[in-house]
């Protein structure tokens, strides 16, 4: 190997990136020297010779040892905190400013404190610390040194702690989106989200959750996948119930313009998939109106003009930035046949800090703070919706999902340019499904800026997750231990390590701080030994039957999964059971792959085999004959008594938490998204057959839930 490429590999490895990997087809992949230089930039470090490698080592170097403080300290609550110092002599002060807002304060001098080895002194603290990340600031001599003390719980909060030791809870997931209702505007909104938890909280429920609900493009509302957000810090403006402002009840012109559209309205309620631009239209429109009306009464109505200004005060400088970048992508269009984004814009509007951004926002300020004011509406309902889902007798509540990425041309990008690893994109390298890989467009967090600001883009990510959620799940969980990352172009990836340890610390603060339970999705190619750590960190996994097989290809039993875990039949990337049992994911990849009809054959005669081997699990363990399932594909009473014996045997299971999809609930067959597709699937805007204010009494939703209920309370 040469010089040089030993000291790319070295720099790589500082970095923790790694050069080659296996894939889950056992092939072996070597990134080449391109990527490695091209992941590196996207951290901001000098890597196109080997001058700017020898001096970025450097810089590394002198970095590393020239440091008055680490950067960050963590230990567990009720340990003792030892910050070592690099200096021998000199007075000091130091103030340690608690994330609950109390400041403590102190002085000493270097030389009287103890001794930590290696030329370091030893600045301590006592052991009552509460949790939280607490900002560090030590003066000494003329300079001033700030560093982030983590004081992290030992793990994060489990089921047990906020339901009681042994519960097993059971709940229902489905898309908000798809919610469809006798007073909405042609896509699910909070309200329905409400509503439905009101629904099965009766019936034995303890949580309903949905796909992601961060913000998307209110002014591209074809854009529609909850997992490609514009900000995962905003919500998702289009799930605003308008008729639930209290302003609705006081504005002529609102319930006017309802009354004149009632036939479009009405039109959009009855429609089979989510008309998102028609929707937005109407949404957006009568939202301007009730904010006029907002306006019109802030001297008659103060408390909730005070509570408006008391979120803006709250959320700070991104509110204003994330409806900057909402008012000026309505004035920006994307090109023809494209999608928007900054990188669209003029290069003037790019930069959030620019002159022209400023005059724009002042030219502009009416938009700009109506966008803020529906973050602000959107954040209510959320917060209502979660607080009825408990009040109905939930022991969770809301059960929220966390993408693992934003669109690296979106808002929160645009927002805070430096927190985000830029020329790159997350994704998934080749395995048996994509044998070229798969390319999210989503960019990662900058692992630099992350750890030189104490890891609080993190925190406060989770912190907007958990705000109004009393369970919530992080995508591709894999991601806090290591995630591939793609160089723009055409160039192969890599894997880039991230501080894992230091990020659950993080995610237990956050788990305490919002009282709330938070799920890993660890499905896929899971390194050994990660399941147990987040085990040991009380952080539940996934385990979708679907997957849950023997060596033999056979069905593991509900019984044999572990206890720390959420089990269910799929996901919103599956079929439901009428579906998978049909095979139409099958028909669907081989007519847009355009397979030959005896492959498609092939694969379906698989599935027969799965058919029956699904069965043979079920009857092992189920006293009552089971039907033959090559009785007919069509016979549907068939295969709703498997759905309701397969059902039952998860909630028996050991796993605390269980989830049963909506389209499982209501016996539907097409799944909300065929990964791998855009245009050629109907993803992200299939709705439900049945409104949600009929949902509680539906003979088919009362049963399952009996049997899921009844199954979950027995030991």
């Amino acid at each position: 190997m040469t010089e040089p490429a030993a000291s790319l590999d070295h720099l790589a490895a500082r970095l923790g990136i790694e050069r080659d990997y296996w894939d889950t087809t056992g092939q072996h992949h070597y990134a080449p020297d391109e990527s490695l230089r091209a992941i590196v930039r996207s951290l901001g470090y000098a890597a196109d010779n080997a001058d700017d490698i020898r001096a970025t080592l450097a810089d590394m170097d002198a970095a590393a040892n020239a440091g008055f403080a680490p950067g960050t300290v963590r230990t567990q609550l009720g340990g003792a905190i030892s910050v070592p110092l690099r200096a021998d002599s000199g007075a000091f002060e130091w103030a340690l400013n608690l994330d609950g807002g109390e400041t403590l304060r102190g002085t000493g001098r270097m030389e009287n404190l103890d001794d930590a080895g290696d030329g370091r002194r030893a600045l301590s603290f006592g052991a009552d610390l509460p949790f939280g990340l607490h900002r560090l600031v030590i003066d000494h001599g003329e300079e001033r040194h700030v560093s982030t003390v983590i004081v992290a719980p030992p793990t994060a909060l489990g089921v047990g702690d906020i339901a009681g030791a042994g519960s097993r809870l059971w709940g229902v997931t489905g898309p908000l989106y798809g919610l469809r209702s006798r007073r909405n505007c042609g896509i699910g909104d909070f309200e329905d989200a409400a509503r439905l938890a009101e629904a099965l909280a009766p019936l034995g429920a303890d949580f309903v959750g949905f796909n992601p609900v961060h913000a998307l493009y209110p002014s591209e509302p074809n854009r529609t996948s909850p997992y490609s957000p514009s900000s995962r810090l905003f919500l998702n403006v289009l799930h605003i119930a308008p008729d639930m402002l209290p302003e609705f009840a006081h504005c002529e012109a609102a319930r006017r313009y309802v009354s004149e559209n009632a036939v479009a309205l009405a039109s959009l309620r009855d429609t089979r998939h989510v008309d998102y631009a028609h929707a937005a239209r109407h949404k957006l429109a009568l939202l301007d109106i009730l904010y006029e009306e907002f306006k019109r009464r802030s001297g008659i109505d103060r408390a909730r003009h005070n509570a408006f200004a008391e979120f803006r005060a709250e959320i700070g400088p991104r509110l204003h930035r994330h409806a900057l970048f909402d008012a000026l992508s309505e004035v920006l269009p994307p090109p023809p046949g494209g999608w928007g984004g900054f990188d669209q814009w003029p290069e003037m509007y790019r930069d959030p800090k620019s002159e022209a951004v400023a005059r724009f926002a002042v030219e502009n300020h009416r938009r700009v703070a109506f966008f803020e004011f529906l973050q602000w509406i959107a954040d209510e309902q959320l917060g209502q919706a979660s607080a009825r889902a408990k009040e109905a007798g939930m022991a969770l509540g809301l059960y929220l999902d966390l993408a693992v990425g934003v669109c690296g041309n979106g808002a929160d990008a645009w927002s805070a340019p430096d927190e985000y690893a830029y020329g790159v994109s997350m994704g998934a390298p080749p395995d048996a499904f994509a044998k070229g890989g798969q390319r999210w467009a989503l960019s990662p967090f900058n692992l630099r800026t992350l750890r030189e600001r104490g890891y609080r883009p993190f925190a406060e990510l989770l912190r907007s997750l958990l705000r109004h959620a009393g369970l919530a799940r992080i995508d591709h969980v894999l991601g806090l231990n290591k995630a591939f990352w793609l160089p723009d172009g055409d160039l192969p990836g890599a894997y880039v390590k991230y501080p894992l340890d230091d990020l659950l610390a993080v995610l237990a603060i956050e788990s305490h701080r919002a009282n709330a339970v938070v799920i890993g999705e660890d499905l896929g190619n899971v390194p050994e030994g990660f399941r147990e750590i987040l085990a040991e960190n009380n952080m539940l996994g996934c385990r979708v039957a679907y997957f849950e097989r023997e060596w033999d290809g056979a069905f593991c039993p509900p019984e044999t999964y572990p206890e720390r875990v959420l089990a269910c039949v799929g996901t919103h990337d599956l079929p439901p059971l009428r579906g998978w049992w049909k095979g139409t994911e099958i028909d669907w990849r081989g007519k847009i792959e355009n397979k030959p009809a005896d492959v498609i054959a092939a694969e379906q005669a698989d599935r027969a085999i799965d058919r029956r081997r699904l069965c043979r699990m079920l009857e092992r363990h189920d006293a009552a004959d089971m039907p033959d399932p090559a009785a007919g594909l069509e016979d549907t009473e068939l295969v709703d008594d498997i759905a309701r014996r397969l059902h039952g045997r998860l909630a028996a299971s050991p796993s605390d938490l269980v989830g049963v999809q909506i389209e499982d609930l209501l016996h539907q067959e097409d799944q909300p998204n065929l990964p791998g597709t855009t245009s050629e699937h109907p993803n992200w805007v299939r709705r439900l057959d049945v409104a949600v204010e009929d949902i509680g009494r539906d003979p088919r939703v009362t049963e399952l839930a009996a049997i899921m209920t009844d199954g979950r309370k027995k030991p």
